[in-house]
């Protein structure tokens, strides 16, 4: 009996000895993969003239969804150190990878590779981030117990907004040309992230090139048979938009809408509600 039970445990012991093998081996070309993606991204973006450094930090296997590397992007920049994450689609049978996305910015790079790059850069100036605080400041005014300020972004203007009436498709196409030449310049300067850093954003966001998006959370008892969101809630949130203080704002179209969430968080919905504020002169002239 006493041998049996020596043999089971040996058995045990081997199979698990070859899990951890079979794992340990895995693991091993896993990392190995990683660091081979990671080199050839890093001669990517050398090749696309970023100057800073790229990190494979993850590869996944999402069932149905063939496989993919996340990977961060970082560069110093006047003593910050700025982190971009995006990710490629993976192609271990041909051993080649692919952005995961278009290009936002019509006619720049055709891998696609630094699409967080080209979204986010801009942005992350320390002034527009100043900015971005004073912009927090106000607009946490409306926060009650059921509704929350989640994130204020910037993006570019890709189409025309319904209602406008003000701003032509040919006013925006010039805009988007002048922002790719500003970003080309800023390139052959050699400036920060390949010359997506250092754009003048409030004179962009004044032409409409570029627009501000805020978003908010709405708290509802019934995500889909609940006055509050269906009726009453839309005009009460827009009359208190129109009485903030917006005289510390930048000139342009400031986009905000709340998404609703059932309060037992059992549900979600998309942006229900979305209005566009025309600020000028630090005052809200009108409203789409």
């Amino acid at each position: 009996m006493k041998a049996a039970l020596k043999l089971l445990g040996l058995f045990w012991l081997g199979i698990m000895c070859i899990v951890l093998i079979f794992w340990g081996v895995k693991s091993f070309r896993d990392y190995q993969t990683m660091k081979d993606v990671e080199k050839h991204l890093t001669m990517d973006f050398q090749r696309m003239g970023y100057k800073g450094k790229v990190t494979v930090k993850n590869y996944d296997r999402p069932a149905g969804y063939g496989e993919t590397m996340d990977f961060n992007y970082k560069e110093k920049i006047d003593g910050r150190l700025l982190t971009f994450s995006d990710s490629v689609d993976y192609d271990p049978t041909t051993k080649q990878y692919e952005a995961s996305r278009l290009s936002p910015v019509p006619e720049e790079t055709e891998t696609g590779l630094d699409d967080s790059i080209q979204l986010e850069a801009m942005w992350q100036q320390p002034y527009v981030q100043n900015q971005f605080k004073k912009m927090k400041s106000v607009f946490k005014k409306l926060e009650d117990e059921d509704l929350t300020l989640k994130e204020i972004s910037g993006e570019t203007m890709e189409v025309l907004h319904q209602d406008d009436g003000q701003i032509t498709s040919e006013m925006l196409d010039a805009g988007q040309a002048e922002l790719v030449q500003d970003f080309q310049k800023n390139r052959q300067k050699g400036l920060p992230l390949n010359g997506y850093y250092n754009v003048d954003v409030e004179s962009y966001l004044q032409k409409h090139t570029l627009q501000l998006r805020v978003n908010y959370e709405l708290l509802v008892d019934d995500l889909y048979d609940d006055e509050k969101a269906r009726d009453k809630y839309p005009g009460v949130f827009f009359q208190k938009l129109k009485k903030l203080d917006y005289s510390q704002f930048w000139d342009g179209y400031y986009l905000v809408g709340y998404d609703l969430r059932e309060r037992s968080g059992s549900a979600r919905g998309g942006i229900s509600e979305v209005i566009v504020l025309d600020i000028r002169g630090g005052k809200l002239v009108r409203t789409f």
